[in-house]
């Protein structure tokens, strides 16, 4: 008999490629010759006898093959073409009741997988499984699957894996298609546990319909709903107006107006600039194929929008940056959910345009629309970073600091689409920034500790007799400090630390001065979040509100920060500590920190002295930043504006901290606001006048951040809100 019927033809070239090759042989084949179907088949390669180790080299050589760099949307179509030559062969071959290949069989829930492992797995490393079943729990994990359907599939698999084995134990033969005579269906069942055949059917075909279902669901390409005969009307012009896009047609302004377009002479421009482009010139034939596919659609699909002349300005830019990845324009093609968030996203902002412009891989957040418009509650994010780097080698930051960006961006879209749809407001949009903001500098403090204190040790100090760990935090002022964060808004950070007493040095085997090593730490941070990758920078830090500002030590100690501020601040330096909070940093640091905000901004003041400085700083700030004119009002700086708000705010704090420190407790203008309220510090129609005003302001610059618009708006506009903010100014602060 025999020990394994062996099938060697999947070596490189089939029957006719030799038995034996060499590593770089095979190496040169996959990159030159391989087919799709051959990268598939690599998925379940493992080392099986001979030198392991060179055996692992062989397969992480072959890696990039298998698993691309990017979303590979390739996979669908490839898929969807081998599974249909295999249903041609079942067909002609009369293997309908084949529970392999058949409908509903195993390989399409192999292929169900396949197609989220070729997609993904080469970002998502977790999902380069050899084992199906281990895929299908990471499906599950990355929430790419529903539970559910992930359970219905694994018992579908274990049970249609079950009858095959069953079905070749019979006569000992290699088959997956069910028995056709009474004796063999009998003990087929039997030995599957069901009293006849009958049963066992009734048992097999729902696992067959729900796999079926979900390979449509997965594989097919997406079906839009029924085309009304305007839609189909569209489309054809759609179709015919590109094709005398492309055949430069003198009628295809007249075209352009037909459908709907306004400046058809701007968008006729337009076009013929993208086909002129280097990128469409050197399309391969495939993705020219696709490129003449996608474009009636897209311009089909910007026509439904009210804006149809800028938002397909802002999505011609995006095909113009992604036409030679074809694998975005597959994308786009294959999944039309996806094209029309596209395009609902830039007729709504051109910040989001620009930005999945620049950053494409934001295209793969618009296949769910649950997650698109549902963003993580700030208390998940933690474990969703932590999750996307866990795959990641610890030793390699430039990876690192990639995935953080992306997870930037991804989340910030999130928030960004969320905030459009009208599903929040400017403070919970703020919340959710702040969150998104803290949670990476938590990240990138313990990646620069971790690395630090690998090649040097803890810092430890001798205070008193006692040798103690030496703590350090990182501390946000303004926006990220007061919560109250934009889109593109910067961190203004300081960095402290509590190092005192003797022998402030490192343990490590190459140890370090304290005062060395936390200031390679603060530079490291920097390093992460302030640095130009491919995919951008994480955010812009600036460090200038330190104790000294640019000439001041880039760390200070907890003991030189709390004397500077009782003995050298200027008053406002401490109206910004007014709105400063912990980021990150060691639990007893923080604490210290915390202490020394509350011992310095609780300082007994004398109002008339403190209104006259920070009366003297707000008229010096809008002097050098108001961009206010006989037309236009400065949102922030103006004249009853933003600025004015916070500075009141401030005031008031400083003013009353010493008798009422419980002030302290809050950075964000309106919670402090309302504690001015329960307080009676300030009069009702005071805080509930200043408030709104704050808030309007505050989400109309949110709005025109989102259009990459400044913060100014036309002098008409917010008359009486100003006139309130200007009148409360007068009898607050002007007052002798």
């Amino acid at each position: 008999g025999l020990v394994f019927r062996v099938d060697m033809r999947l070596r490189p070239f089939g029957d006719s490629g030799p038995l034996v090759m060499s590593f770089a042989a095979m190496e040169e084949y996959y990159q030159s010759h391989a087919r799709d179907w051959e990268r598939y088949a690599l998925i379940k390669a493992r080392i099986a006898a001979g030198d392991p180790p060179a055996g692992e080299i062989l397969l992480k050589m072959l890696q990039p093959f298998i698993y691309r760099r990017y979303l590979d949307y390739n996979a669908f179509e490839s898929l969807r073409t081998m599974k249909a030559l295999i249903d041609h062969e079942t067909r002609l071959k009369g293997w309908e009741s084949n529970i392999k290949l058949g409908s509903g069989g195993i390989r399409e829930i192999e292929f169900i997988c396949q197609c989220f492992q070729l997609i993904r797995g080469g970002r998502q490393p977790a999902l380069q499984q050899r084992q199906l079943l281990a895929t299908l729990k990471q499906l599950e994990k990355y929430h790419l699957l529903p539970a559910e359907v992930v359970e219905q599939l694994r018992e579908a698999y274990q049970f249609l894996r079950l009858t095959e084995n069953h079905l070749q134990a019979i006569e000992d033969r290699q088959t997956q298609s069910l028995p056709q005579d009474i004796l063999h269906q009998t003990r087929l069942a039997y030995s599957m546990g069901f009293y006849d055949w009958r049963s066992f059917m009734t048992a097999l075909r729902p696992h067959q319909e729900f796999v079926h279902t979900q390979f449509k669901q997965v594989i097919a390409p997406a079906v839009t709903e029924e085309t009304s005969e305007v839609q189909m009307t569209l489309s054809n012009h759609c179709q015919t107006l590109w094709i005398q896009i492309l055949q430069e047609d003198s009628q295809a302004e007249v075209s352009l107006s037909t459908v709907g377009f306004t400046d058809t002479q701007g968008i006729l421009e337009h076009l013929r600039q993208l086909v002129r482009t280097y990128a469409v010139q050197k399309l391969s034939k495939r993705g020219r194929e696709r490129l003449d596919m996608l474009m009636p659609l897209l311009l089909a699909t910007v026509l439904k929008y009210p804006v149809p002349d800028i938002t397909l300005h802002r999505t011609l830019s995006l095909v113009e940056a992604v036409a030679l990845r074809s694998v975005y324009l597959a994308l786009l093609i294959e999944r039309p959910q996806v094209l029309e968030q596209l395009v609902r996203l830039c007729a709504s902002s051109a910040w989001i345009a620009e930005q999945i412009t620049r950053y494409p891989l934001l295209l793969d957040e618009l296949l769910d629309p649950r997650h698109l418009y549902d963003p993580l509650k700030p208390d998940e994010l933690d474990n969703a970073l932590q999750a996307q780097l866990a795959h990641l080698p610890s030793d390699d930051l430039e990876m690192q600091m990639d995935s953080m960006r992306q997870f930037k961006r991804a989340y910030v879209l999130q928030v960004a689409a969320t905030e459009i749809s009208g599903n929040l407001t400017v403070e919970v949009t703020s919340d959710y920034l702040a969150a998104i903001a803290d949670t990476l500098v938590r990240c990138a403090l313990t990646i620069a500790w971790d690395y630090l204190t690998q090649k040097h040790g803890r810092p430890l100090c001798n205070e008193g007799n006692t040798l103690r760990s030496a703590g350090f935090c990182v501390i946000a002022y303004g926006k990220a400090g007061g919560i109250e964060l934009s889109y593109d808004s910067d961190l203004d950070i300081v960095f402290l630390h509590d190092s005192c007493g003797t022998d402030q040095y490192t343990n490590g085997t190459k140890p370090l001065d304290n005062n060395v090593f936390f200031s390679r730490l603060a530079q490291r941070i920097i390093h992460i979040l302030n640095t130009n990758t491919p995919a951008g920078i994480l955010y812009e830090v600036d460090p200038r509100l330190r104790p000294g500002g640019d000439s001041g030590l880039i760390v200070s100690s907890l003991d030189a920060f709390k004397t500077y501020q009782l003995e050298s601040a200027w008053t406002w330096e401490h109206q910004a500590l007014v709105r400063a909070r912990a980021l990150a940093g060691n639990t007893e640091c923080i604490a210290k920190f915390a202490q020394i905000r509350r011992e310095v901004l609780s300082i007994h003041r004398n109002p008339e002295e403190l209104r006259q400085e920070v009366r003297e700083m707000r008229t010096k700030m809008r002097e050098h930043l108001d961009k206010s004119n006989l037309n236009i009002f400065d949102l922030k700086q103006g004249l009853g504006g933003i600025a004015d708000i916070e500075f009141i705010v401030q005031y008031e704090v400083l003013r009353w901290a010493t008798q009422y420190p419980h002030l302290l407790e809050k950075t964000a203008v309106l919670p402090i606001m309302r504690l001015f309220a329960q307080q009676q510090l300030l009069e009702m129609p005071t805080c509930e006048q200043l408030s709104t005003a704050y808030r309007t302001y505050r989400a109309e610059a949110h709005r025109l951040a989102l259009q990459n618009q400044p913060a100014l708006v036309s002098k008409d506009k917010f008359v009486k809100l100003r006139e309130h903010v200007i009148d409360w100014w007068q009898k607050m602060m002007e007052v002798n």
